[in-house]
C-alpha cells in the first residue's frame, strides 16, 4: 500500500510539539562529553549498558560498558533535539 504524503507530512507536522524517544549517534570517542553536555541541558537521556568483567592485570574487574556503541536515545520534542543537535558537533 502506497504512503499518501500529503497525509505524512500533516502528521509529522502535528508531531513536533509532543515529547518522543530519538535515537542519536555519537563517535565512541566522546561519550564522556556527550554525557556532560545531556546533563547540562536538562534533556532525559539513556544509554543501553551492562556490567562486563574484564582481566585487567591478572585480576578480574566489573566494567559498564556500553551494549551499542556510539548510540544513546534522547527523550524531547523534535525541536529541542535539533537545537542540541546544532550546539554540538560531536553528534
Amino acid at each position: 500500500m502506497p504512503l499518501n504524503a500529503e497525509k505524512y507530512s500533516t502528521i509529522c507536522k502535528e508531531d513536533i510539539s509532543t515529547s518522543e524517544w530519538f535515537v542519536m549517534n555519537m563517535y565512541t570517542k566522546s561519550l564522556a562529553r556527550v554525557e556532560t553536555s545531556l546533563e547540562n541541558s536538562g534533556l532525559k537521556y539513556f544509554f543501553a549498558r551492562c556490567n562486563k568483567l574484564k582481566k585487567c592485570g591478572g585480576k578480574m574487574i566489573q566494567v559498564r560498558e556500553n551494549i551499542i556503541p556510539g548510540v544513546f536515545f534522547v527523550y524531547a520534542t523534535y525541536q529541542q533535539v535539533q537545537s542540541f543537535q546544532r550546539m554540538y558537533a560531536f553528534l
